[in-house]
């Protein structure tokens, strides 16, 4: 008499923001000493609260749920740009699973329903289901999603569970802190210092081993048969359509924009491609060599690494772009010691790793009015915010959102943002600083700009570096200021990068392309300028003034004044490694 034939046992791997084959604890083989996982079953679902699904044929919101915006605007929570860079990254992860002979089931709506909802597919099916994985998030919302989907596992069978894996996410693993999450270092320095004093073989881990193939993708009958709702199966046909809700008369523009200094597909492959670019180890003069002395620029693409539009979607693990560093520095600098440059790019990779950790530390407060300072310095007074559903609030953001402040080096960053869903570390801090310290808006309309608009969009790394720029952080000192005529001159000597961004600009001559409302009304380029440009914004101080006359180019590349200096920081997060508010 034959042996029964045992039942398939199928694994659920569900991926968020780990989008990627390559040092993934997701895709290293769950075991269980009983019972042999025969089948591996990878998903990640558009989640309807974030992204707006609307456009899909037949798709139905959940009950309770309107469309996919933000808190305070209620704008779109993801935007064109950010939304475009998110779908290729996913489907280049079902390319990539596809070649170790699995694949990718994607899925819009809810992630708790829809794995739920998975796993009585995979029963009906005849199929036993071994558990749920995922990578463990930080941030409120993404908790909440895992404590939903674990209670709905449980209703489903007591004994099925949602495993939560750490490490995925930041370059210190959680479980190598050598302090607890709860006990993380308010200050940044404190925090770089602790970490440091672990060792380089202890703070940066090996990378875990890429799978060579996986169990197969469990066969399923088409669910989509009998419902009206037919998502499209590939990028081409469904990108449209995540596109369709922000250019509702079919105006998609251009990817990228002709001028864009992140002219980036999303997706492991071109992380990868990219980080081999800049830190790429055969290359002595691999971009990396000269980062800490570019870092602040503002047009092309090596100007800085870029790597965190990747990085926030987990598309590269910050340990692989570490580990191209050391080995950059192993075979290019003198005893494999590294330079400034190498370390400073490691160094915006801490910065990441403590806005994770600090916001896992203070919760909710991430996205509070007042901040982390309501916690660490509850006596020292909150900010007089003007507010968005206020007209004088809503009309200041407006005009900052827009790129119609009147200050040329603001609308362009501004611009750039808007067109391309990027901007550099440098033009962060300065619009955030127009927003919160000139504007006085409060500062989450500036964050949940940029999490409409950023490709590099990060959770902790942008709210955590909103509060920071804004004086409600962790350190709430009120001297953070950037003063936008002498960076503008510092950073754009020649005004090509407002001349980029603001084409009806390109004919004021280079001495008042900062300040075009100086330019005497005897130039022949003043009747060419708008109207915006020919009086002084109401917001010009001071200290402006006294820069007007000064010479471009100067005294900018090392930061400018020690205050400018010290927001270095924590103003930023996109360009290079960090990703929220920076753009290094």
């Amino acid at each position: 008499m034959s042996a029964p034939v045992a039942k398939k046992n199928v694994a659920i791997l569900l991926f968020r923001n780990d989008l990627r084959i390559h040092d993934n604890p997701l895709l290293q083989p769950p075991t269980n000493k009983s019972r042999k996982i025969t089948h591996v079953l990878p998903i990640f679902v558009f989640d309807e609260r974030v992204v707006e699904l609307s456009s899909l044929p037949g798709f139905k919101r959940s009950d309770g749920l309107g469309e996919a915006r933000s808190r305070v605007l209620k704008t779109w929570r993801c935007g064109g740009n950010r939304v475009k860079f998110l779908a290729e990254s996913v489907f280049d992860l079902k390319a990539s699973l596809q070649k170790l002979k699995s694949d990718l089931r994607i899925d819009y709506g809810l992630p708790e329903t829809a794995v739920a909802d998975l796993v009585r597919e995979i029963r009906a099916a005849g199929m036993d289901v071994e558990g749920v994985f995922a990578a463990k998030e930080t941030t409120t919302e993404e908790i909440t999603v895992e404590t939903r989907l674990s209670n709905a596992l449980s209703n489903l069978s007591p004994s099925l569970t949602l495993t939560l894996l750490q490490g995925s996410k930041t370059l210190v693993h959680p479980s190598d802190l050598p302090f607890k999450i709860s006990e993380t270092p308010d200050v940044f320095t404190n925090f770089r210092k602790s970490v440091e004093g672990l060792g380089p073989d202890v703070m940066i881990r090996s990378c875990l081993p890429t799978p060579t193939s996986l169990p197969p993708f469990p066969s399923l009958p088409d669910s989509t048969s009998s419902s009206t709702f037919s998502p499209p199966s590939t990028l081409s046909d469904l990108l449209p359509l995540l596109l369709k809700p922000f250019y509702p008369n079919g105006d998609v523009p251009p990817f990228p924009h002709k001028s864009s200094s992140h002219p980036f597909v999303g997706g492991e492959t071109s992380g990868i491609e990219r980080l081999k670019h800049y830190c790429g180890s055969q290359n002595e003069r691999a971009p990396l060599g000269t980062y800490k002395q570019t870092r602040n620029g503002l047009v092309g693409a090596d100007y800085s690494s870029k790597f965190s539009a990747w990085l926030g979607l987990g598309c590269l693990s910050p340990r692989m772009v570490a580990q191209e560093i050391k080995e950059w520095e192993k075979k290019w600098t003198p005893r494999g010691n590294g330079t400034k440059d190498s370390y400073w790019l490691i160094f915006e990779l801490l910065w990441r790793d403590y806005f994770t950790f600090v916001g896992q530390k203070y919760g909710s407060t991430l996205f509070d009015i007042d901040g982390f300072n309501s916690i660490t310095h509850p006596n020292v007074k909150a900010p007089t915010w003007k507010y968005a559903d206020e007209r004088e609030g809503a009309d200041a953001l407006k005009r900052w959102k827009e790129g119609r402040t009147g200050v040329p080096f603001i609308d362009a960053n501004m611009n750039e943002l808007r067109l391309t869903g990027f901007q550099s570390n440098r033009g962060r801090q300065n619009v955030a600083c127009y927003l919160t310290k000139d504007l006085f808006v409060d500062w989450r309309a500036g964050a949940e700009t940029f999490e409409e608009e950023l490709v590099d969009y990060d959770t902790s790394s942008n709210w955590g570096n909103w509060q920071y720029g804004a004086g409600v952080g962790t350190d709430p000192r009120d001297n953070r200021y950037f003063n936008p005529i002498k960076q503008a001159k510092d950073y754009d000597p020649n005004g090509d990068y407002i001349k980029t961004w603001i084409p009806s600009l390109a004919s004021v001559p280079a001495e008042f392309i900062h300040h075009p409302w100086t330019m005497p009304r005897s130039n022949p380029n003043w009747s060419k300028l708008d109207d915006l440009y020919k009086s002084a914004p109401k917001e010009e101080k001071g200290n402006w003034k006294s820069h007007y006359s000064r010479k471009a180019g100067g005294q900018g590349k090392t930061g400018g004044n020690p205050s400018e200096r010290a927001t270095r920081g924590g103003g930023a997060g996109g360009g290079s490694a960090r990703g929220g508010r920076g753009g290094h």
